[in-house]
């Protein structure tokens, strides 16, 4: 992650009080970008990870667990009344707290997913902005360290616009709005990164890194 490079960093520097950030999510260790992005805009980083996560064994139980974790657990009572309290505590002290809103990891994937209400629901009802970023993912010649399927890669960490909720509108139908105006974001910036329309049909170039037979 030494190597990322962020682009547009000024638009991370818009919101002055608590944010949500978004990405797409592809390695075990894709917030290392985002936390680059908040330390150099001097904000602190809080990830909402899944509780089994923390339970990993070797290095990545120990990145789990050496973050500013928050747990979630797939309960209506945690996810109505105790989450919604965390998220303030940090959004109080003008934290930023990076939420996944395609959940599953798809190993080494290049392409933005649909994006689930979760992450924009929040935002909403908290009333912080979605500071919107996609990650590109560029091949290099070398290939990884103890495998002969994959090559090296490097990360472009594209800032996006950061958007805002409105106040006339409902939690429901600024959650949905946040939602749709990202997507399309990081859909634009997937065809600009990779200079090609955006479809679900597979190709092995959609897997970054993948060593083609």
């Amino acid at each position: 992650m030494a190597h990322t490079q962020i682009k547009n960093k000024y638009r991370a520097k818009g919101p002055q009080h608590g944010a949500i950030v978004t990405t797409n999510h592809f390695k075990q260790t894709d917030s290392l970008p985002i936390k680059k992005l908040a330390n150099r805009c001097h904000k602190k980083l809080y990830v909402v990870i899944e509780d089994s996560n923390l339970k990993l064994p070797g290095f990545f139980g120990f990145l789990m667990n050496n973050i500013n974790a928050i747990p979630i657990v797939q309960s209506y009572q945690y996810l109505g009344r105790e989450f919604p309290k965390h998220l303030q505590k940090v959004f109080d002290k003008k934290g930023w707290v990076l939420i996944y809103p395609e959940q599953e990891i798809w190993y080494n994937y290049r392409k933005p997913r649909p994006l689930q209400k979760g992450a924009y629901y929040y935002a909403a009802k908290a009333k912080v902005p979605i500071i919107s970023c996609f990650v590109e993912i560029q091949d290099l010649p070398e290939m990884e360290k103890n495998s002969r399927e994959f090559y090296k890669t490097r990360y472009i960490l594209h800032v996006l616009p950061t958007i805002y909720p409105v106040d006339h509108l409902t939690v429901d139908q600024n959650a949905k709005r946040l939602r749709d105006i990202d997507y399309m974001q990081k859909k634009k910036a997937y065809e600009k990164a990779y200079g090609k329309k955006l479809t679900y049909d597979f190709d092995y170039d959609d897997i970054s890194g993948y060593v083609k037979e």
